[in-house]
């Protein structure tokens, strides 16, 4: 190429307008060109999400929130009385403290023992033994079936009389205890049926105990290390955003537990109300005592006790769950 030609290259080159200032480009909200139709096919992309949050879940949390100022039957136009509904709830509703006791006991105890059992079965499933693939399939298929079938097993697994737990405690000499049947016996049988389904909490920590960096567990077993201590040590502080991810779902999850408890007890939450928990009462509000502004107000309550409990744990989280790397350190000391 000769030097005439390679200079007006050259001048062509650096006299082109740029994007960024070429007033031919159109600008939308600060962004143009390609910037511009990137972010447009991304919105129109995801907009069915967004209509569909808007539409089915945003619109109908803004109108709970005002009904639950109101007294609203579904029947008649909502009536607007203030803050009486919240007034009634913590003064006047008889059944207040059995559902926060009830619920309060589901949620820790069940959340402590599927957290438990999950991690144990997971770090089991994470053995190199042949057929390993079989069993992680059939410790995940109960998640696939649906609450209600699930129910509806344990209505005939937890049967006083012909269930199979009480079978195989007779043939040890031990009386089966009553379980849905019996006041004192019904939460734990909620209890055993959420154990049932840790399923899906396995193979997530399943999933984390496959990332723990093998190096290291090579160099505490040199450094003499058993396995308790590699599991203290190594294992644990690794997993640890696994355990919080799963242990903050399953608390939301304890909180708005329903369909179980609706199924098992015909909606009455009985024996003697020992199953009666938030979320039921929320129904019986709603739906049989028609006092919708009422069942308002109560899940506006869940909703603010859910997030608290999720602001702290997430406060608690940035102390005792380890994140790998310079960032995640440098968030965990601050």
């Amino acid at each position: 190429m000769s030097a005439r030609a390679s200079s007006a290259v050259s001048r062509r080159s650096t006299t082109k307008p740029s994007t960024a200032t070429d007033p031919r480009v159109p600008r939308r909200f600060g962004l143009v060109g390609q910037e511009w139709r990137n972010q447009r096919n991304g919105i129109l992309f995801i907009s069915p999400w967004i209509i569909g949050f808007l539409v089915f879940s945003l619109g109908p949390m803004l109108a709970s929130f005002y009904f639950s100022f109101t007294s609203y039957n579904v029947l008649k136009a909502p009536r607007w009385i203030g803050v009486q509904n919240y007034v009634n709830i913590f003064a006047h509703d008889p059944y207040l403290r059995t559902a926060v006791v009830n619920t309060l006991y589901l949620a820790v105890l069940g959340v402590s023992l599927g957290t438990l059992l999950s991690l144990v079965l997971a770090m089991l499933l994470n053995q190199r033994v042949k057929g390993i693939g079989i069993y992680r399939t059939l410790y995940y298929l109960p998640t696939m079936l649906p609450i209600v079938v699930s129910s509806f097993i344990f209505l005939l697994v937890l049967d006083p009389q012909f269930g199979v737990i009480n079978n195989l405690l007779a043939l040890f000499g031990i009386p089966g205890p009553g379980w849905l049947s019996s006041p004192d016996w019904s939460k734990p049988a909620l209890i055993v049926l959420g154990l049932w389904g840790v399923g899906n909490s396995v193979v997530i920590y399943l999933a984390g105990l496959q990332d723990v960096p093998r190096h290291l567990m090579e160099a505490a077993e040199v450094d003499g290390a058993g396995w308790w201590r590699r599991l203290v040590h190594v294992t644990l502080p690794m997993l640890s955003p696994v355990i919080f991810f799963n242990v903050v779902l399953a608390i939301i999850a304890a909180f708005q537990n329903f369909v179980s408890i609706f199924f098992l007890t015909d909606g009455t939450g009985g024996p003697a109300r020992s199953t009666v928990t938030w979320g039921l009462q929320i129904y019986t509000n709603a739906f049989v005592n028609g006092r919708m502004g009422y069942a308002s107000a109560m899940s506006w309550i869940m909703f603010v006790i859910v997030l608290l409990v999720t602001l702290g744990l997430f406060r608690l989280g940035s102390h005792v769950v380890y994140y790998e790397g310079a960032e995640g350190n440098a968030r965990r000391r601050r």
